[in-house]
């Protein structure tokens, strides 16, 4: 795939619930095979979260990953690419809040469950 230029972005998300969490890593010296350095520090281009968590929502659905990280890129205009899903990442940046959104979805999903 082309090399995509603009801001690289984390996102964790729990689908069916309100939980998304973005952030930029490079800031705080993570490196994805070092091409990051191609598109130098993050300009924190303005774009749609909800958007973006929309679009990651429909793939978890999808994929059955209801629970899922993964890594977009920002460019000038806004505009976001999905170049990475995973299901259950390490939600390190945002631990505490991931692990009540990742209860109530399992709670959500209860009376589905058989004894």
């Amino acid at each position: 795939m082309e090399h995509a230029t603009g801001d690289l972005l984390k996102f964790y998300g729990v689908e069916g619930t309100s939980f998304f969490y973005t952030t930029y890593p490079t800031e705080g010296g993570f490196s994805k095979f070092g091409l990051e350095a191609r598109n130098g520090p993050p300009r924190r281009y303005p774009f749609d979260q909800s958007g973006l968590k929309s679009c990651a929502d429909r793939i978890a659905r999808r994929t059955g990953l209801l629970v899922y990280g993964g890594d977009a890129v920002v460019d000038s205009r806004g505009e976001f690419r999905l170049i990475d899903f995973n299901d259950w990442p390490s939600f390190s940046p945002c631990r505490e809040a991931a692990a009540a959104a990742i209860a109530e979805r399992i709670e959500a999903l209860r009376p589905h469950c058989h004894d």
